[in-house]
C-alpha cells in the first residue's frame, strides 16, 4: 500500500509478549537479565520465548544491559586492584589494557627497517 506524504501508514500493533507465567515481557526485565550476565539463550529460556524474538524486539535493551555489565565489572576490577594490597597481576593487566604499557622495555626491542651502510675504501678491497 502506498501512502501520501505526511500520512501515517496503518499497521497492526505489535502483539504484547508474554512469558511462560503469563506476565508481560518489557525492556526492563530483559535489561536486568542482560546486566546480570545472562546469554541470549538464557534470557529466552527464562522468559519462555525464542531468542530471535528477544533480539529483534529488545536488542537495544540487551546491548545496554551488557554495556553496563562491562562498566560495572571494570569498575570493580579497578577498585580491587587499587585497594591496599591489590593484586599485582591485575594491575599489570589493567596497565596493558588502558595505558598501553609493555612487559619489555623499548631499549631491548630490536629496531625494524634500519639500514646499515658500510663504507669501504678501495685499499680494503
Amino acid at each position: 500500500m502506498f501512502t501520501r506524504a505526511g500520512e501515517k501508514r496503518l499497521t497492526r500493533p505489535a502483539k504484547e509478549l508474554m512469558d511462560w507465567q503469563g506476565e508481560a515481557i518489557d525492556a526492563n526485565r530483559v535489561y536486568a537479565l542482560a546486566r546480570s550476565g545472562a546469554t541470549n539463550a538464557e534470557i529466552a529460556g527464562a522468559l519462555g520465548v525464542r531468542w530471535k524474538t528477544l533480539r529483534s524486539r529488545f536488542g537495544a535493551a540487551i546491548r545496554r544491559g551488557r554495556a553496563n555489565l562491562r562498566i560495572a565489572l571494570r569498575s570493580k576490577q579497578l577498585q580491587s586492584a587499587c585497594d591496599e594490597g591489590g593484586d599485582a597481576r591485575l594491575l599489570m593487566w589493567l596497565g596493558r589494557q588502558y595505558l598501553k604499557q609493555r612487559d619489555d622495555p623499548i631499549a631491548s626491542r630490536p629496531e625494524k627497517n634500519v639500514k646499515t651502510y658500510v663504507q669501504l675504501d678501495v685499499e680494503d678491497v
